[in-house]
Parts: C-alpha cells; structure tokens; sequence
C-alpha cells in the first residue's frame, strides 16, 4: 500500500496543476489553420525562423482578450528582433468570422491572425477559458501555457519569455552589480 502512496500522489499533482507541468518537453500540437489573409499555416510554418512563439487564443467579443493584446503588441516590439513572434488564434464562430480581420486591423496590429471557428485547435489545447497564451519553441516544444487574464499577468508572460530566451534584464544586471560591490576581495584578488 506504501508503495502506491507516491505514484498516486504524483499523477495527482501532474493532472491538477496541469498547466507547464503538463506540457513538459511535449510538443505542440501539430495544424493547419486559415488564416485571415485566406492563406492556410501549419505549425511548422508558425515556427520557421523564431526561438520562441507566443500563440494567443482570442474572441472579439472577449474583454479580457482585447486587455492583453495591447500588451502582448509591446512584447512583441521588444523582443521581436531576438527571435520572439506573436500568433492569434481567433476562435469565434462562423457568424462573427467576418469581424476578426477588421477588428485587428482596427487595432493596428499586424499579426498573423488563424481562424479557428470549429474550435479543432482549442480541442487539441484542451482549454476552456480565454485567452489563453502559448508559449511553443521553435523546435515545436509547448514551453508554457495560461488562462485568462488579469491586469498584471502581462508581467508574468514577458518574464517566461525574457527566461527563456535567456535575455539579461535590467534588474539581473543591477543583481550582479550589487553582488560584485559586495564582494570587494573577489574584484581585488583577479
């Protein structure tokens, strides 16, 4: 009985705090999606020539998805030029379609927009809340994974992707400069 107490616990622990956990070293589900430009993309095509890929899961009608994409954009503007892109996946229906491309135009953001009115992306996700944010690496590996948003997540996100894109931070480099000021011996000693 002892023996059991451990595997249970942690397949406890891997399906109730799914998220990262979950994806660990798996990767992304494969697609091919329409998009607004009415060309049609699979992941692979997503992917080529980035390190990291943030895929966004949206609806217009979604209030919580129209206050992260401001934020998203900026990321986006920081770190594009160091391997980062953003991807949208709209998943309204076939009734408000229409709207998509001219709400992110709208907006002004220029991002690939998938169309996903079947909600087959979303199934292979399994997720029910948007949005919901992906982080998928450019060898297709799901990095990590979030649902919903509040005022402030945006920070979480740009961290995850500040990490793994291995980016030194302000705040890393005013760490190390304090460490090496209170370290005197160690400058001394080189």
């Amino acid at each position: 009985m002892k023996k059991l107490i451990l595997p249970i616990l942690l397949i406890m622990l891997f399906t109730t705090f799914g998220g990262a956990a979950a994806f660990a070293e798996k990767k992304a589900p494969d697609f091919k999606l329409k998009a607004t430009d009415g060309k049609r993309y699979k992941l692979k095509d997503v992917l080529k020539g980035e390190k990291l890929v943030l895929i966004d899961f949206w609806a217009t009608w979604c209030t919580q998805c129209h206050k992260l994409l401001p934020h998203l954009k900026t990321m986006e503007e920081k770190y594009g030029d160091k391997g980062f892109k953003v991807v949208i996946v709209s998943i309204d229906s076939t009734n408000t379609i229409n709207t998509v491309k001219s709400n992110m135009a709208g907006r002004g953001y220029k991002w690939l927009t998938l169309l996903d009115p079947t909600a087959s992306l979303k199934r292979k996700y399994q997720f029910k809340d948007i949005p919901y944010t992906v982080l998928i690496s450019g060898e297709g590996e799901l990095i990590w994974t979030h649902a919903g948003y509040n005022p402030g997540q945006e920070k979480e996100i740009e961290a995850k992707i500040v990490e793994f894109l291995g980016i030194k931070t302000a705040e890393d480099t005013e760490e190390a400069d304090e460490a090496e000021a209170a370290d005197p011996e160690e400058e001394s000693a080189e």
